[in-house]
């Protein structure tokens, strides 16, 4: 008798591959079965599809011998997992019973059936689970510190058993306030390099956070908009120096007051609370452009920021006399107006019409151009970014640098004069 080919009758080999691809390489649902864990009531359950009567069994009676043996053979290797069986009358074969489902009721029985790697997974966690949950002897925290750990599992799950047990050791030092002053690799701990607190700075923060997110002790400027805990706030550490800028004095006096440096590089939050000795402050776009600078009286030029402009909103340049520089395309307008929304009284410096039509040999395409005019523009600037909107995709650009020596010269010689531009 030919045996035509089945669409019943899972073998225990396909089982394994839906329960490696549903559960656990799944993320999603992997997540849900460490919080929620298997029971009873939410067991794993996977229909085996045995034949509908004893009719499709006979149309492949060696399959059907297969797929029971099989499932028989299962149980055995594996006895904490639940065959279902369902005795059937199946005509000439008789009655047989026939394994219909299989019930998975916990998370280490799942890990067994699936192998040595699903196994060395699930101890992976569970010690690290351990180890860092045990960071608290309350429950409620306790739960708190698991809750977290299962949102971010990915991230758990790349640490290394040394990296858990350094957090075990670091986690207990950690106190409120106890960086003040200093930045975060300055923080005194024992038996650490606070290089580990900073190439793991997010799982210590969410370790920190659930730790004492409801400590009554913890101030409101340690918490973020999203009311999250936010360790370098907490801690009191300085926040390390980033988005650097070029600061050079133009004029010997400018120069003496910054110890007769000839260039510095200052952090953005730096400048936010250091005022500069000059009574004009020229921003510059680009970095290039401020070698192009000319000497200048009581003047010192900021550049390279670009879209780093946040430091305008010092309280010192509120008595200062500032000017912009930048591109003449639609993102070079877009900083000018975002400058003029942190410092008010900013003057653009050759960012108008005559310029970009004295130079019009050197205009080039803008990569991406932005449609939406900024905000913060005069009407002249508003007027300049619509022309440039409305010329030829490869004439919508001026770059700093291309502008001639002599322009930039007179341009800027009359602005610390307060001549007219």
């Amino acid at each position: 008798m030919n045996q035509i080919q089945t669409t019943w009758g899972k073998l225990p080999n396909d089982v394994l591959k839906e329960l490696n691809q549903r559960y656990w390489q799944n993320l999603g649902r992997f997540k849900q079965l460490l919080n929620h864990e298997i029971s009873q009531e939410n067991a794993i359950e996977i229909t085996l599809k045995p034949p509908s009567s004893g009719k499709v069994a006979a149309q492949n009676t060696l399959h059907f011998q297969a797929f029971v043996k099989a499932w028989q053979i299962f149980e055995t290797q594996h006895p904490n997992s639940h065959i279902q069986l369902e005795t059937k009358n199946l005509g000439f074969l008789g009655e047989q019973s026939i394994p219909v489902k299989l019930i998975i009721h916990d998370l280490n029985t799942l890990a067994e059936i699936l192998g040595k790697v699903a196994i060395e997974r699930l101890d992976s966690l569970q010690f690290k689970f351990k180890s860092l949950v045990q960071l608290s002897p309350n429950p409620d925290t306790q739960k708190r510190i698991f809750d977290s750990l299962i949102n971010h599992l990915d991230m758990i799950e790349r640490l290394s058993n040394e990296q858990i047990a350094n957090l075990t050791i670091l986690i207990p030092q950690l106190y409120e306030g106890m960086g003040k002053g200093n930045y975060l690799r300055a923080v005194n701990v024992a038996g650490i390099d606070t290089k580990f607190i900073e190439n793991n700075f997010r799982t210590i923060e969410i370790l920190v956070q659930s730790l004492h997110q409801t400590d009554k002790a913890i101030t409101l400027d340690t918490i973020d908009e999203n009311n999250h805990l936010t360790l370098l706030a907490w801690l009191g550490c300085n926040i390390k120096p980033k988005d650097w800028l070029f600061v050079r004095p133009l004029c010997d006096a400018s120069k003496l007051a910054l110890a007769n440096l000839p260039i510095l590089k200052l952090s953005s939050q730096t400048l936010l609370n250091f005022e500069l000795p000059a009574d004009n402050i020229l921003i510059i776009e680009n970095e290039t452009p401020c070698f192009m600078l000319p000497n200048l009286a009581n003047t010192i030029a900021v550049a390279g920021g670009g879209k780093n402009l946040t430091w305008l909103k010092a309280q010192w340049l509120k008595h200062k006399k500032v000017g912009y520089w930048g591109d003449i395309d639609s993102e070079g307008l877009a900083m000018l107006s975002y400058a003029r929304k942190c410092c008010a009284h900013v003057e653009s410096l050759m960012m108008d019409k005559h310029t970009l039509g004295s130079h019009d040999h050197k205009r080039v395409a803008e990569p991406v151009f932005n449609q939406v005019a900024p905000k913060f523009l005069t009407i002249d600037e508003a007027e300049l970014f619509a022309f440039i909107q409305q010329q030829d995709i490869d004439k919508r650009r001026l770059e700093q640098e291309f502008i001639h020596q002599d322009v930039i010269l007179q341009v800027l010689k009359n602005w610390v004069l307060g001549l007219k531009i």
